[in-house]
């Protein structure tokens, strides 16, 4: 076992995780798994359980880790540890044998296995600060110990939700197109919905999303990829060394992900849409059901002006030249606009700047340090910085401008390199 591997193992897994896969591991019947998928589940009904046991659990042979949740401070608490027993008999009751043991239990459907993790009874619940993040992480902490005790083949953690179904060709389509220096991948997902209202909201919602990883990828941006918990596969290696999933109760995936696009590459799927079920939920305090909500109450959407990725463009291509600034960086700040400067100062640009004078060394350093500054947590407090000066605009409005000012820019680069000022 790698020394970095072992040391998260050892040191930031979760406890309950050792145990779990310990006893996975020494199993007189334990044959090892092809891949692995992890599904926190809140107040869920069964039906993607029965989705998956006639789909990917009985045409491979899969490790599956339910970590079925509850917080331990909730005014609903009986109805949902009701709703959440439910789910658990059904599971069981749908497959073909059960080990029990104290807070968990294993069961056989196939060649595949579940593991079902009981984070709702009493005195069980997780920390409610500490949500979904910790309980993906008890899960995916589980995977890593397979994987490195080789109980699963598959060096990739899949990680979904329950209201996400899977196509038949989603663990093959991520094995064709992952290479090792890959640190993550995300699937292409669309909503759909029974109930129009909800539909359409969410539609603009995953417009505005889509719009949004447009415009980071048009300026630039590393960090151009969508940050949906129930689209993300991990590579162990790489979640080992950002020690896992941050516990925290929303926003967990985008704060993996932002540490995982520092360690190797975040690849997009190609060709493997996973659908997602188009509904209201305040299982989380924000995210896709939250946002629709307010879609509908608010009749409508208003999303970020295009002009801020006009701007954030200007930014990260000036960091080329930062290197040979890094003496003058009050002239360097100068040729920006008003607007990125301010935008800048206001996320702490004077840190990096220190840090250039005093760390960097090559014109190769200083781009890996821009990238790796200028993450996905500072691009996003830039676009609220920016938003100062360019307001919120209706979100048909946003995309329309978009794609003609995208255009102008785009002949305006070519002009330039064209006609290159001597």
């Amino acid at each position: 076992m790698k020394s970095s591997s072992k040391q998260y193992l050892n040191r930031f897994a979760e406890k309950q995780a050792q145990t779990i896969a310990q006893t996975i591991a020494n199993r007189p019947t334990g044959k090892p798994y092809q891949y692995v998928l992890t599904i926190p589940a809140y107040r869920e009904d069964a039906a993607f359980f029965l989705r998956l046991k006639h789909t990917l659990l009985a045409q491979h042979n899969v490790l599956l880790i339910i970590v079925i949740n509850q917080p331990d401070r909730n005014d609903n608490a009986a109805a949902d540890t009701q709703r959440n027993q439910q789910l658990w008999d059904t599971i069981e009751n749908n497959t073909d044998s059960q080990e029990q043991y104290l807070d968990f239990s294993i069961l056989q459907c196939g060649a595949s296995s579940i593991i079902l993790l009981d984070r709702f009874n009493k005195g069980l619940e997780i920390p409610i600060k500490q949500g979904v993040g910790l309980a993906r992480k008890i899960a995916c902490d589980i995977a890593c110990h397979l994987i490195e005790e080789k109980m699963i083949h598959n060096q990739w953690i899949h990680t979904t939700d329950a209201d996400t179904t899977l196509p038949d060709h989603y663990f093959s389509a991520l094995e064709e197109q992952v290479q090792y220096q890959h640190s993550a991948a995300i699937y292409s997902f669309t909503h759909k919905g029974s109930n129009s209202t909800i539909d359409n909201a969410t539609q603009l919602y995953e417009q505005a999303l889509n719009y949004y990883v447009t415009g980071l990828q048009w300026a630039g941006s590393s960090y151009a990829f969508h940050t949906i918990g129930s689209c993300i596969a991990i590579n162990a290696k790489h979640y080992m060394q950002a020690r896992g999933y941050p516990k925290r109760a929303g926003g967990e995936d985008f704060y993996l992900l932002n540490k995982l696009a520092k360690l190797g590459k975040v690849i997009n799927i190609e060709g493997c849409e996973l659908t997602i079920d188009a509904r209201l939920s305040e299982r989380v305090p924000f995210g896709t059901g939250p946002t629709v909500e307010k879609i509908i109450n608010n009749n409508g959407c208003k999303y970020y002006n295009p002009m801020i990725f006009i701007e954030l463009k200007h930014i990260v291509a000036a960091g080329n030249t930062l290197f040979e600034n890094k003496n003058e960086t009050r002239q360097w700040m100068q040729q920006l606009t008003a607007a990125q400067q301010k935008a800048l100062m206001a996320i702490g640009i004077e840190h990096f700047f220190k840090h250039l004078a005093q760390q960097i060394k090559t014109q190769s350093q200083c781009e890996q340090h821009w990238q790796d500054w200028l993450d996905a947590f500072k691009t996003l407090k830039l676009i609220h910085a920016l938003e100062e000066y360019y307001p919120k605009v209706p979100l048909e409005q946003a995309i329309d401008t978009f794609c003609a000012l995208q255009a102008r820019e785009d002949m305006q680069d070519s002009n330039q390199h064209r006609h290159p000022h001597h």
